[in-house]
């Protein structure tokens, strides 16, 4: 939020009365203020959102097919069922009933539970088929979501400028600092922390089965719908935003593993408003944990299993199960 220019003298020579206060509060930003005006340090936000894009514009068409090919094949296995519900008693009785041998009945009932068993087969295939397609949809909305929160974060970046006027280049770092500090810095450390102990606490009840493919996966929204952030899993980053009345923050970093041997959400860049996050700021957020021991004992799987990003999910992945 911004301030009026003569409340914020104020406040600043308070903090200079105060020198340990304003040693805090220029810390985070101090190694920002010669960047502050170079939008380069925005490089990375501005290329996830062109990435973004593209792989959006790509996956568009992709699931425009796929939702005509589920279509089709619906329309299909709907007719079939249709004529074996009410026609297959019919045909099973004239089977019955028909001249011949008993090898000619019984290789007739063993073609027809042969012709019942592929068309069972396919559907099973088509409800593959449709998750797949769910799971795409769901991983298309969920880059333009991402998209949108990035595009917030840069259009913070101008208005802010704006509001600091021709104030020098340390002076308006200074307000970015206060702002970090005073609006920002203790709630999304907070919102962290209850993640990472939420996580702690109920990684068990995060666990679930992949419909598709029957692997163990622990998706976006179980933490989302608990957290004051909104976590975007993809298979490059994990994005974490966080937004406020007066704050944008996007977070991005990767699931690695620790001193420790855990599984943890390690933040490697952050922007602030359209503004690079230094690293002094950045060392102050730590991200969930997940145990990898206790996971592997818990899934009956081996040493070599470990947890993959992919889109929308961290899935267990590994040959040693």
């Amino acid at each position: 939020m911004r301030r009026p220019i003569g409340a914020c003298l104020i406040a600043l020579s308070c903090l200079f009365a105060a020198p340990s206060v304003y040693a805090h509060l220029t810390g985070a930003f101090a190694e920002y203020l010669a960047t502050v005006y170079d939008e380069s340090t925005t490089d990375k936000l501005r290329e996830d959102l062109e990435t973004t894009k593209q792989e959006i514009a790509k996956l568009a068409p992709e699931l425009d097919g796929l939702q005509r090919q589920f279509a089709e094949d619906r329309d299909a296995a709907a007719d079939k069922l249709l004529f074996y519900r009410d026609r297959g008693l019919d045909l099973w009785l004239g089977m019955l009933q028909g001249e011949g041998s008993l090898v000619d009945r019984l290789g007739n009932e063993w073609l027809l539970e042969r012709q019942l068993r592929r068309e069972l087969d396919k559907l099973d295939d088509l409800y593959r088929s449709y998750l797949q397609l769910d799971l795409t949809r769901q991983s298309l909305a969920g880059r333009e979501e991402l998209l949108g929160a990035i595009e917030r974060n840069l259009a913070q970046r101008q208005p802010f400028l704006d509001s600091v006027g021709d104030l020098g280049v340390e002076e308006t770092a200074n307000y970015l600092d206060i702002d970090w500090a005073s609006e920002v810095e203790e709630p999304l450390k907070a919102a962290l922390l209850a993640d990472r102990l939420a996580v702690t606490e109920g990684w068990s009840d995060w666990l679930s089965e992949s419909k598709v493919d029957g692997r163990t996966e622990l998706r976006s929204n179980w933490l989302n719908d608990l957290s004051d952030l909104t976590y975007y899993f993809r298979a490059d980053h994990l994005y974490a935003v966080y937004e406020s009345d007066l704050a944008n923050v996007i977070l991005i970093g990767q699931l690695l593993q620790n001193a420790a041997g855990n599984a943890e959400y390690v933040i490697e860049a952050g922007f602030y408003n359209g503004f690079s996050v230094p690293d002094k700021a950045l060392e102050e957020l730590t991200g969930f944990e997940l145990p990898y021991a206790e996971l592997r004992e818990r899934l009956g799987v081996g040493e070599r299993a470990y947890l993959q990003q992919e889109e929308g999910t961290i899935a267990v992945a590994g040959t040693d199960y």
